[in-house]
Order: structure tokens, then sequence, then C-alpha cells
């Protein structure tokens, strides 16, 4: 059943009366995002929904008006999304886009049912805030890193987690994919890889590099 996936993901949810179980179970609803897919921009439309990492993973970017953007964060396995909801549950203006980085299956909870029960059980509430919170200090950690180091250091950094999350250090990120990550320009991010790839640091071929040795990066 849906709500047991559900409580599964966001434990709080397991203390709801079974009349409230019911609810989440009918108004919720699972949804498979294709890789590369836009499933949400709020500049354009406001998040009417909590969102649930139940397999894949999806990229939170900010995006400036001239197209440059930077990625946020990362929403893995059994990450749940308040910060795209947050105008609703905090009056507050996020503007951010959600990108498919992988097919992924996500969990949509409608904001207005989540809103109500966060009202009735202050332990969801509690649990929401700290989430917000969570994601607040990953946004700050992005901001502060490309504010205060540099765009080498950056890239470095941004090459050892997507290889983490790769098999065997390939990334299949193209040099301009890599720019709008980053909000490196397209040009230095070529001069530092084949700077990296004379050191024997990493391989490129066709859009995909290959991490040869990660020490290297540290």
């Amino acid at each position: 059943m849906l709500i047991d996936d559900i409580c599964k993901y966001f434990p709080p949810f397991a203390f709801l009366s079974a009349e409230d179980k019911k609810s989440v179970e009918f108004y919720s609803y699972p949804q498979q995002i294709e890789k590369d897919e836009l499933l949400l921009n709020t500049e354009n439309l406001g998040c009417d929904n909590i969102i649930i990492v139940k397999e894949g993973r999806l990229r939170v970017v900010s995006e400036r008006a001239e197209g440059r953007s930077i990625t946020l964060y990362y929403l893995n396995e059994a990450d749940i999304c308040v910060l795209a909801a947050s105008n609703h549950l905090y009056r507050s203006h996020v503007s951010i886009k959600i990108i498919a980085d992988k097919t992924s299956q996500i969990i949509k909870i409608p904001v207005a049912l989540y809103m109500e029960l966060e009202a009735r059980y202050p332990n969801i509430a509690t649990y929401s805030r700290r989430l917000f919170a969570d994601r607040f200090s990953d946004v700050l950690y992005t901001l502060s890193g490309k504010v205060f180091k540099k765009d080498e250091d950056f890239l470095k950094e941004y090459l050892m987690e997507k290889a983490a999350q790769g098999e065997d250090g390939i990334i299949d990120k193209t040099q301009d994919e890599m720019a709008k990550e980053t909000a490196i320009a397209r040009s230095h991010i070529s001069q530092i890889l084949n700077r990296l790839r004379a050191d024997g640091v990493l391989s490129m071929d066709r859009g995909r590099i290959h991490i040869k040795d990660i020490k290297k990066l540290l």
C-alpha cells in the first residue's frame, strides 16, 4: 500500500489515525519522472506537493534570468523535499527548478492535506521544519562554496560527488551540462579538465569522464 511507503520514508505519518492514513492514501499518488525531465519550476508555478523520492535522484537548481544556473543539492532515495513547498508552508518565496538527474520514482503528497495534518500533529510540524532547516543548510553550503572557493576546487568537489554517484568512476556529463550545474564558464571547465587529464586524474571520451585517480582530486 502507498501509505506504507509514505510511513517508511516519513516516520511521523506512522502515528496518524486510521482515518487520516486513509486520507493520505487516497490523495497521494506515485509518479515516474524520466531522466532530464523538468518536474517543477516554482518561478512559473508554485509547488503544491511534498515530494518523496522512492527511487532515483532529483537535482534542485537555482537559475538566473540570463540562463546561468547552479545545482543547490540532490534528492536521493528516501529524501523528502519540503523546500519547494515552503511558499505554502512557511510563506517564503523560493525560486527553484527540480529536474530528474536519472529516471526516478516519486510520491506526491498534496500540500493542503499536509498543512492540515501539521496543524493537528505537532510531531509532523517539528519533523518538516527540521527537513527545511537541513535543506536550507545544504543551500548555504553550496553557495558559500561557490563564493569562497576557487572554480577549480569547486569543480573537483563536483567531480568527486558525481563519480561517487556513478559506476566505476564514470561521469556521464557533457561540459555544457557541467557548466549549467556548477555556474562555471564552459571554457574554464574545459581548461580545468584538460589540466586534470594531463595530470592523469581523468580521461575524457564523447561526453563521458572517467575518474582514474580520485585521490588526486582531494
